[in-house]
């Protein structure tokens, strides 16, 4: 009995289950450059190393009522042109895409450098033949889409809020592939205070 209780608090505390959800870093690698993805993160400080980005339009009338603001830059890859799409909004800069299209012309900023992600200790790209979850993630596959994804609960009293210091945390990629290839990636990191 005493053993058991001592499993569950230490999986808890993630002994277990490798780092705490607040230590695992996520973010954009652009060259040298680093954006970070957070509901902590807004477009203008975060990716504020990158060129003025270009713009894509937001069709959905839910998103416009948030103030979602799609930022994007292409860069040149084998397969054509991969395109970095930084989703920002009221909640703010927690999403982002890389997505390789066969046109060569964009009306986002051109980059040198074709982005990656940084998910904890792991890295993703279009580039990548064998992408894998992270250990201890869980890994669905719905069509041609697989979803790896991992959700915490903890506490932490230096940011008490309304409904005590418990939050939310989860962290999602969607990998979309085709018979030959990635072609797209979408990584979004979401925390909420709330248990």
């Amino acid at each position: 009995m005493l053993s058991s209780s001592l499993l569950k608090l230490a999986l808890v505390a993630g002994i277990f289950c490798g780092p705490s959800p607040s230590e695992i870093d996520v973010a954009v690698l652009v060259g040298e450059i680093r954006v970070p993805l957070g509901v902590q993160f807004h477009f203008s400080e975060a990716a504020s190393a990158l060129p003025p980005p270009g713009r894509l339009p937001v069709d959905d009338a839910h998103d416009r009522g948030h103030g979602v603001e799609t930022f994007c830059y292409s860069s040149r890859i084998p397969q054509g042109v991969s395109l970095l799409e930084l989703f920002d909004s009221d909640f703010g800069l927690h999403t982002a895409r890389i997505s390789w299209v066969e046109t060569g012309e964009t009306t986002c900023t051109q980059l040198d450098s074709t982005p990656t992600f940084l998910v904890g200790d792991q890295k993703y790209s279009l580039a990548n033949e064998a992408l894998s979850a992270p250990l201890g993630w869980t890994s669905k596959k719905d069509g041609d889409t697989t979803v790896f994804e991992r959700e915490w609960t903890y506490t932490d009293p230096s940011r008490p809020h309304m409904w005590d210091s418990c939050f939310s945390r989860g962290i999602y990629i969607r990998i979309k592939r085709d018979e030959n290839a990635t072609r797209s990636i979408t990584v979004q990191n979401w925390e909420e205070p709330g248990c």
